[in-house]
């Protein structure tokens, strides 16, 4: 530099020296509340003054540009805040104090933001001039842009900070979102602005998909206070159209005043929203009502389905309400059990007992048994009452072989009829093992092959040998037909070698077509005259089949 010339002072030392001020002071505010959050008042009133003692050394060396930035800033800030308050009472109205109210806590911030950015650019273009190292501006401006993303952090949580140390009593001024909504509208409800608070509620429900499960409770019944059941219904159902409203088409279903119409409409909708536990919830609430074991048992399912729901807590508004409906839910499923359990021990039953009155015929009789809470009864075979009665035990009654299902039903105390209780029945299958059970308790001291061979002294046949009688054969009753399929026989044999079926078709026995002796006519009548045993086998309907027994031909004079 010339000696002529005057050097000019050190402005853009001074002038970082500046701006490092600023951001030192941030950054000594941001970690005094972080200490203050984590380790208390002491920790970060330490922290605050090493900031400050670090700023006032630098203060020292560079306290004109210092203060310069800070009067600069603190008259935007304050010129800004005037004119924005003037508008404010321009436009509400309001009082002086009202408007330093609403305003005081927010207007810092951005116009801070402003006057940082002013002074930072005129210091760079003041740097620049003087020739200063682009670089170092270069790192200072990424640092600067740290800084101010930080600042715009910080600022958005003391708007929440703000947001959530409101009274609860502080409605929100200009409402834009549907949580502003559902707050204003709780707090007009509790000030009695009944009209404000269904305005506000109404906001929200068009706001918000899905609506939650208990405000659209409340919205529902507002709403058929407000313009009537009717038009309240078709207003839901029109909602509920729009797609993704559970709580509003469950809401819908309940305010139907047929029962039986309710119920499906729940049942539809769970159909719809399997995952969706308060719609499970209010099918099993309208099930317990029907009264009848299927719908008990149904309602213990939708309980369960209800306390089992993943996501319950994101359908409810207020935890309260959740809390409530999961007691209410666990009590109702713990009385249901209970009612079960004792039904089980003490409920109604009956007994069917078949016996096989004639084989010959066949028919098969039905003895029902009830229990002592059952006074008075009827008995129903395939839907059709046969027989009434009031005592334990009444008379058989002819069961068609055909028939599929034995019913009871019983007057309870309160003088309605109950059930039917069912049990399912296969006529056939009882008559082959009544039959079964026949031949079993008979045949040991019954053959079931005799023959007799006699000679008659004095009596000559043709041939001049003595005449041979022939009495016997084969010895089946009429339960044979009913229990056997087969009779495997052989003549002079251990192992039978032939077979004849003797048993009565399923087609014909349910028609009751049955002609036993047709059947075991097809057994042999003649026997060789050399015949000395006959080995007999029975195979029964089942598959299963009887011991080989062997009979000798009885043969005398």
């Amino acid at each position: 530099m010339s000696g002529g010339a005057k050097a000019r002072p050190a402005r853009p030392s001074s002038i970082r020296a500046g701006l490092g001020f600023l951001l030192y002071l941030k950054l000594g505010i941001a970690h005094a509340r972080r200490h203050f959050a984590r380790s208390g008042l002491a920790a970060a009133g330490a922290t605050l003054l090493s900031t400050l003692s670090d700023l006032l050394a630098v203060a020292r060396e560079n306290f004109a540009w210092i203060m310069v930035i800070l009067a600069g800033t603190l008259l935007c800030t304050f010129i800004w805040w005037r004119l924005r308050q003037g508008t404010v009472l321009r436009d509400s109205g309001e009082p002086l104090e009202a408007a330093c109210e609403h305003w005081t806590c927010a207007v810092p911030v951005p116009v801070a933001l402003v006057a940082l950015f002013a002074g930072v650019l005129w210091m760079l273009r003041e740097s620049a001039a003087d020739g200063a190292d682009h670089s170092v501006i270069a790192a200072q401006l990424r640092e600067l842009r740290g800084e101010i993303a930080a600042i715009r952090q910080d600022t958005s949580r003391t708007v929440t900070i703000v947001e959530e140390t409101l009274g609860p009593d502080t409605l929100v001024k200009n409402p834009r979102t549907a949580a502003d909504f559902l707050r204003n509208a709780r707090i007009l409800q509790e000030r009695g602005d009944i009209q404000g608070a269904f305005a506000a509620l109404e906001r929200h429900v068009e706001l918000t998909a899905p609506v939650q499960f208990d405000v659209a409770e409340v919205y529902a019944t507002h709403l058929a206070s407000r313009i009537g059941t009717a038009a309240a219904l078709d207003r839901l159902e029109k909602l509920s159209a729009r797609g993704n409203q559970p709580a509003l088409e469950v809401r819908r279903a309940l305010m139907e005043p047929d029962q039986r119409k309710r119920v499906q409409l729940l049942e539809e909708s769970v159909l719809r929203h399997a995952d969706y536990g308060p719609a499970h919830l209010a099918l099993a609430e309208q099930l317990v009502f029907v009264g009848s074991r299927e719908s008990r048992a149904a309602a213990e399912r939708g309980f369960r389905s209800f306390l089992d729901a993943r996501g319950n807590a994101e359908h409810f508004a207020d935890a309260g309400r959740l809390q409530a409906s999961v007691t209410q839910a666990r009590a109702m499923l713990a009385s249901l059990e209970a009612s079960r359990a004792m039904e089980e021990v003490s409920l109604p039953r009956f007994d069917v007992r078949f016996v096989l009155s004639n084989p010959a015929v066949p028919e098969l009789k039905a003895f029902v048994t009830v229990g002592e809470l059952m006074k008075r009864f009827r008995v129903l075979i395939d839907g059709k009452v046969v027989q009434e009665g009031t005592g334990m035990r009444m008379e058989p009654v002819t069961v068609p072989m055909n028939a599929r299902e034995v019913a009871v039903e019983y007057l309870d105390v309160g003088g309605r009829w109950q059930g039917p209780l069912r049990q399912p029945i296969d006529p056939i299958r009882e008559v082959r093992a009544q039959s079964r059970t026949l031949l079993e308790r008979f045949d040991r001291s019954n053959p079931w092959f005799q023959l007799a061979v006699r000679s008659m002294g004095g009596i000559r046949g043709a041939d001049g040998r003595p005449a041979q009688f022939v009495s016997g054969g084969f010895r089946l009753t009429p339960a044979h037909s009913l229990a056997v399929r087969r009779v495997h026989f052989g003549f002079d044999r251990e192992v039978p070698n032939q077979s004849v079926e003797i048993g009565v078709p399923d087609e014909a026995l349910a028609r009751h077509a049955v002609d036993l002796e047709a059947y075991q006519s097809r057994l042999p009548r003649t026997f060789p005259p050399e015949l000395q045993s006959v080995s007999v086998q029975l195979e029964y309907f089942d598959g299963t089949r009887s011991p080989v027994r062997k009979y000798k031909v009885q043969r005398g004079t």
